[in-house]
């Protein structure tokens, strides 16, 4: 029997169930959908079902966005798009496919967004490297940076750094 790919792996009922395992633990808000965590959980074991069959043969489609903007301390304000409980279910399933092969490309020096990984470390690889005798520290944060990302890019890299036979 040969391999399941990735796609296969991640549209599993048992691949969404610890997704959904994830995502209720976030106790996130609700979607455009208006659907919460709580009535989601009500009927969870038949979404799942559900949910594996659409994203399997291809009738699952991503709802749409709920934005909310939240006043910055300094002023202005921060725009989250919440996406519905359903769609963070499928999210979560592709990221822990995923991760694993992404994360074998990150240079060990990099820390954000990344499982296992904590502020604490970062500061400690940075304290351990200024006993080394570096002096200099680059942190980088680009305003807007997801909203700019090259698309056919990224995903051409997330390709060429994922082994997936599908």
């Amino acid at each position: 029997m040969p391999t399941p790919t990735l796609f296969e792996q991640a549209s599993r009922v048992d691949t969404l169930e610890t997704a959904w395992a994830r995502v209720r633990a976030n106790a996130g808000a609700a979607g455009a959908d208006g659907l919460t965590i709580r009535e989601w959980e009500h009927s969870s074991a038949v979404r799942l079902l559900a949910l594996s069959r659409a994203v399997h043969d291809g009738s699952y489609r991503p709802g749409p966005i709920r934005r909310v903007d939240i006043p910055k301390p300094n002023g202005g304000v921060r725009t989250l798009a919440i996406p519905t409980v359903t769609d963070r279910v499928v999210q979560t399933a592709v990221t822990l496919m995923l991760t694993p092969s992404l994360d074998e490309t990150f240079e060990d020096e990099s820390f954000a967004y990344r499982p296992g990984r904590s502020v604490r470390m970062a500061v400690d690889r940075i304290a351990r490297c200024h006993a080394e005798g570096y002096r200099w520290v680059v942190d980088g944060d680009i305003e807007h940076f997801f909203d700019t990302v090259p698309h056919d890019r990224l995903i051409t890299l997330v390709e060429g750094a994922v082994d997936d036979a599908g």
